[in-house]
């Protein structure tokens, strides 16, 4: 008798569980690793997961535009994240190489051309305004200038990530960024050399010297702090939730997210905004 009444009380538990899933839907969300922002877009797109966080840069610029995805997608204003900034990730110390771009950096904006960069790929508005002084004199350790001086050429890590850096019709490389990078270094005397990467490990390829920096819509964090020397910030940002517009009603809130399937770029702002709503 006394194991019956056990083994119905379970059955009774497993019942109730079932019905308030069944009621209440299952609270435990999902996060999905990509390796490039714009399969986020097409994950949403083929429908595999339910919600998308992406820079706003990019959200803006496919969402503002005729391409397929702003027929079905949608950005969730009222959940995108806080202003964040752009900034160039170099290896740790290596403040004589950050040095000598934010100074490459002022001379473009005084000159106009940073304006006119932004202008093309319709990014005047997150631009934001440098005030950098030269700080060459006091800094003692400039090995890893002399090092990038020797080769001629700075290796910067980049991801495909529109309209920062993407492939045109023609299939040549091409974004704020790409264009940004070639003026630095055409001030600097060497050559720009872009290295396709993989944003989940682009600190360890900036560690072994497989690249010499980020150069990628990097948004600057403290965790990122402790492991890259950064440049000046060039440019604003915010993660960007994208649903499709059929979901306009489903997801509305934080809490509305918690359940969801949530496709990020590995590595990206993205994915640790992600990590917080399903904490």
């Amino acid at each position: 008798m006394k194991k019956f009444l056990t083994i119905l009380t379970t059955l009774l538990l497993v019942v109730c569980s079932v019905a308030c899933l069944a009621a209440c839907g299952n609270t435990t969300g999902e996060i999905v690793k990509l390796d490039s922002q714009i399969n986020v877009l097409n994950e949403l797109n083929s429908k595999t997961s339910d919600v998308g966080i992406l820079d706003s840069v990019m959200a803006n610029y496919y969402l503002g535009s005729d391409s397929n995805y702003v027929q079905n997608l949608m950005i969730v204003e009222s959940l995108s994240s806080g202003d964040e900034e752009y900034g160039i990730g170099f290896r740790k110390d290596s403040w004589d190489v950050v040095d000598k771009v934010n100074t490459a950096l002022m001379e473009l904006q005084t000159a106009g051309t940073l304006n006119t960069i932004a202008q093309k790929y319709n990014l005047t508005e997150p631009l934001l305004e440098l005030d950098y002084t030269s700080k060459w004199d006091s800094i003692e350790d400039k090995t890893d200038w002399t090092y990038i001086q020797g080769k001629g050429k700075l290796v910067i890590g980049y991801t495909l990530f529109a309209p920062i850096a993407f492939n045109d019709e023609n299939d040549n490389l091409t974004g704020f960024d790409i264009d940004l990078a070639k003026a630095v270094c055409e001030r600097l005397g060497i050559t720009a050399e872009f290295q396709i990467i993989n944003w989940a490990t682009k600190e360890n390829e900036l560690r072994a010297k497989t690249i010499d920096c980020i150069w990628n819509g990097l948004t600057i964090t403290p965790e990122r702090r402790e492991e890259m020397a950064f440049s000046e910030a060039y440019m604003k940002n915010k993660q960007a939730v994208i649903i499709r517009k059929t979901d306009a009603d489903k997801y509305t809130t934080i809490e509305s997210l918690k359940s969801a399937k949530i496709a990020v770029e590995g590595g990206s702002a993205g994915e640790a905004m992600a990590n917080d709503i399903l904490k």
